[in-house]
């Protein structure tokens, strides 16, 4: 019975890690750091700032704090809400 716990437990974490959710936001260096995404420049402040994002097509496909914004000469990327709208300015 204790394996049957411990083979369920493992199969639980296995599954919970198995999620498609992105990491939106997370650091990024360079797009391989982005799992299939692509690590945008950052340009609230000069520090390495710089995360993880992919392309959009309506803010629908992006997550919370996040906005579908493109740019003339750019593809549609979800972009974090503040710096979208100092891109804006």
């Amino acid at each position: 019975m204790r394996y049957l716990f411990a083979l369920l437990a493992a199969l639980v974490l296995v599954f919970a890690a198995c999620g498609d959710d992105f990491p939106y936001g997370k650091t990024c260096k360079n797009n391989a750091d982005c799992e299939g995404g692509f690590c945008q420049p950052s340009t609230l402040t000069t520090l390495n700032d710089d995360y993880c994002t992919t392309s959009c097509s309506s803010n629908g496909d992006c997550p919370g704090g996040y906005v579908c914004k493109g740019f003339p000469g750019t593809t549609p990327a979800c972009l974090r809400e503040a710096e979208a709208a100092l891109l804006e300015q």
